[in-house]
């Protein structure tokens, strides 16, 4: 198991048994930089994981109405909307530098609520918790922009 798994603060509290589970449902990948990881719009099918770099996250990319909503760097993770229901990616996802990311499909979730439901209670309270402190955040940068 890469050892930033036990480093992510949405498996914070788990235990080895359930990272490890994680971890062999997870494909690594390299992304250079300024390559585009998902788009806005495109059917969502897997959560990412940041091991190493940085990301930067894109409403209405490469248009004249462009904003930077974030930047995820290492332990940041992004595309969890996925695990929740169907849904088209709701920003586009840069890479700043080189980034390295772990990907993982829903369905690896799926059956960690089946094997370990204690640990998938505990991953599910750590993303609302984080998806809370985002929304949070949007709505700053968005009343900050909309006076």
């Amino acid at each position: 198991m890469d050892p930033i798994f036990k480093q992510v603060p949405i498996f914070a509290g788990m235990d080895d048994a359930s990272l490890e589970f994680i971890a062999q449902h997870s494909k690594e990948h390299v992304f250079p930089a300024h390559e585009v990881i998902v788009r806005e719009g495109e059917q969502g099918h897997q959560i990412f994981i940041i091991a190493k770099g940085s990301v930067r996250v894109v409403k209405n990319y490469c248009s004249i109405n462009e904003l930077d909503l974030a930047v995820l760097n290492d332990t940041d993770f992004f595309g969890e909307i996925c695990l929740f229901y169907t849904a088209h990616r709701t920003a586009t996802v840069e890479a700043n530098i080189e980034t390295r990311a772990f990907t993982i499909r829903p369905l690896a979730f799926h059956s960690l609520g089946q094997k370990m439901p204690q640990q998938y209670a505990i991953l599910l309270l750590n993303i609302a918790r984080d998806m809370a402190r985002r929304l949070r955040n949007i709505d700053e940068v968005y009343a900050a922009t909309h006076g």
